[in-house]
């Protein structure tokens, strides 16, 4: 018998405004340990989704908004080629700000429809960490 990954809440950063991208918040245990972006709609019973988000963060001038969804399977996001996926719509709850420290309920439900999957992809737990960066990059070892 196959072993079946349980639901869980997958929460994500929403980005863009015109086009609006989910990209989910990984963390490095299973079953988080992937880094998936997805392009979506965003619908609501209260109006048009997308129009309320970007309104809100344009009046705001809020970066961060993120997304908490029901629970689902990740892999229930992807499929073979030529198939759709098992999940092409979840519902969850618009934040500013980041939903699990604070931030302020924009909308929920808000419904997300699944456009694509513009990237899928598991932790390596085995990856070699990359060296840390040089002088060629200087930016980067004073955090900039």
């Amino acid at each position: 018998m196959p072993i079946v990954e349980p639901k869980a809440s997958h929460g994500m950063v929403v980005l863009g405004e015109g086009t609006v991208y989910l990209s989910h918040m990984p963390m490095f245990m299973d079953p988080h340990a992937v880094q998936y972006v997805l392009e979506v709609t965003l619908k609501s019973a209260t109006g048009d989704a997308r129009q309320i988000y970007a309104d809100d963060r344009r009046t705001t001038g809020t970066a961060v908004y993120t997304l908490a969804p029901e629970p689902f399977r990740i892999s229930d996001l992807v499929a073979p080629e030529g198939q759709e996926p098992k999940l092409t719509s979840f519902t969850g709850t618009l934040f500013r700000g980041h939903f699990e420290r604070g931030g302020t309920e924009i909308i929920d439900p808000v419904t997300v429809e699944v456009q694509r999957v513009i990237n899928f992809r598991h932790f390596d737990h085995h990856a070699s960490r990359p060296p840390a960066p040089g002088p060629e990059l200087p930016g980067l070892r004073e955090g900039k």
